[in-house]
């Protein structure tokens, strides 16, 4: 679902085994930012450096998928890569 729409300078790093699929965004973009825009659509995320003991990844976001429909994951995916174009203008 990402592959087909992530801004180039977006790394996607799909699950390897877990629960999680993670996005690597430009420090540059602010992930508050790429939120609030997203608030707005009803997808929510939580900035990568929640899931650090040491705050490191501040510019990814992990994402669970497990507990939701291909439909609601499809539009949550079209969403955030419309958000991270929108705030990276």
């Amino acid at each position: 679902m990402f592959s087909k729409n992530l801004p180039i300078h977006v790394k996607f790093y799909p699950p390897t085994g877990g629960f999680f699929a993670w996005l690597e965004i430009d420090s540059e973009i602010s992930i508050d930012k790429i939120r609030e825009n997203l608030i707005e659509k009803s997808v929510d995320i939580i900035n990568g450096s929640q899931f650090s003991l040491n705050k490191n990844f501040s510019n990814c976001l992990r994402l669970g998928f497990t507990f939701y429909p291909p439909s609601q994951l499809e539009y949550a995916c079209k969403e955030i890569c419309l958000a991270i174009k929108k705030v990276n203008i």
